[in-house]
């Protein structure tokens, strides 16, 4: 014998369990969303680190370096201007290095660094300044 509260069914039509079964299968998928896309995001940035370069540059400019990381490792390096402008001119000489390596190297010093992101790398500062308390732009 089935219980009464088992049989009554909802203003929709569906049956309690079935709400039931529906949550929980919402929230598994969303779960192995979240799985694949770190997946996706750990097999990038291991393929990223894995591109070797060569550079060798000497008194050049920072923007220079970056273009060379960018043709050899076919990566592009996303970057703001104003923060480049900031960096003194680089002497660095690397053979068969990762490209964010590269990138890090050359960058050393200047307070910023490089990040591999999933098909892209960033260059931003090192320890950015607070924005709490600032009035917005």
């Amino acid at each position: 014998m089935v219980h009464k509260s088992m049989k009554k069914k909802s203003k929709d039509g569906t049956s309690r369990c079935g709400k039931v079964a529906y949550k929980f299968w919402k929230v598994m998928r969303l779960q192995l969303l979240m799985i694949l896309v770190t997946l996706f995001q750990l097999h990038a940035e291991n393929s990223y680190t894995q591109q070797k370069v060569s550079i060798l540059f000497k008194d050049a400019a920072i923007e220079e370096v970056i273009k060379a990381v960018e043709a050899q490792s076919g990566y592009v390096v996303v970057y703001n201007n104003t923060l480049l402008k900031t960096v003194k001119r680089v002497t660095v000489t690397l053979r068969n290095v990762n490209a964010v390596e590269a990138l890090n190297e050359a960058l050393k010093g200047s307070g910023l660094h490089c990040k591999p992101l999933l098909f892209w790398s960033r260059v931003r500062e090192s320890n950015p300044p607070s924005r709490l308390g600032t009035p917005m732009d």
